[in-house]
């Protein structure tokens, strides 16, 4: 009895022939019902459960009842003291001499706070995925990516934005700093390399541009605007897509220099 209290676990067996149901002490505390006033009726039971529940049990019951299927099942219920309550219900047939059902039995806990913990934790990952959303959308608009990068390990991440700068998949591309520096023109590397020199040796970063090329051939002029160091291991870094504000200017010295002919 102590160890059922404790654990919040009731045990309930339930004959067919009489029709009687059986509950440990823990049941009345679960379900919230005087043990002076009896074990409630099956329909007052059922009674506290949802909707939903309602229909899970009762389903549960018949696959019992008919083809001896046990169950383990969580019902949310509403118990006689009002409370809202989870259960993690296991039930399982009981067979007479001749083989027949005669009737059921299992177990019952309160699973209430874990489903609360639970219901917690959905709602933070809900907000953090609308929140990790709200921020690929942003970053494909203004077609800015975020990265960061371990030195020690070269390992990396790249937001879903980085990927589109740099035309490439997250399943075709891993962005290692080999494969990066792959990417990056020949004539430019040493700005990386001397952007992130300079980060971890004088703790200083001055933002610079670079041009890389795309898998299909595609030029893109790029623009490191912030990167600092999070550990003494891992580098976090923003990169911006500047090619179209570049074609602009490479236009405007071209008018200029028309003109100026």
């Amino acid at each position: 009895k102590e160890a059922g209290r404790m654990a919040k676990i009731g045990y309930w067996r339930f004959d067919n022939l009489t029709e009687t149901l059986f509950c440990s002490d823990a049941l009345y505390q679960i379900y919230g019902s005087n043990p002076s006033l009896g074990v409630p009726t099956i329909d007052a039971i059922l009674n506290t459960y949802s909707k939903d529940s309602r229909k899970l049990i009762l389903e549960s019951l018949e696959d019992l009842n008919k083809k001896g299927a046990p169950y383990d099942i969580e019902l949310e219920l509403t118990n006689f003291k009002n409370e809202k309550r989870w259960i993690r219900n296991i039930g399982e047939p009981i067979y007479n001499d001749n083989n027949e059902i005669s009737g059921r039995r299992g177990i019952s806990q309160d699973i209430t706070q874990k489903k609360l913990i639970e219901t917690n934790l959905d709602e933070k990952n809900k907000k953090l995925y609308e929140l990790n959303n709200a921020l690929n959308q942003a970053q494909k608009l203004s077609h800015v990516g975020s990265w960061q990068w371990n030195m020690i390990t070269d390992e990396a991440e790249w937001s879903d934005e980085m990927y589109n700068i740099y035309g490439v998949s997250k399943d075709a591309f891993y962005p290692s700093n080999e494969n990066v520096s792959k990417t990056v023109f020949l004539d430019d590397l040493h700005k990386v390399e001397q952007g992130i020199s300079s980060l971890l040796i004088d703790k200083v970063f001055v933002p610079f541009e670079f041009r890389m090329k795309r898998p299909n051939g595609e030029i893109r002029h790029l623009y490191i605007e912030a990167l600092e160091i999070n550990n003494q291991e891992t580098i976090f870094g923003v990169t911006k897509d500047i090619t179209e504000r570049k074609k602009i200017e490479e236009e405007n010295i071209r008018i200029q220099e028309n003109y100026i002919r």
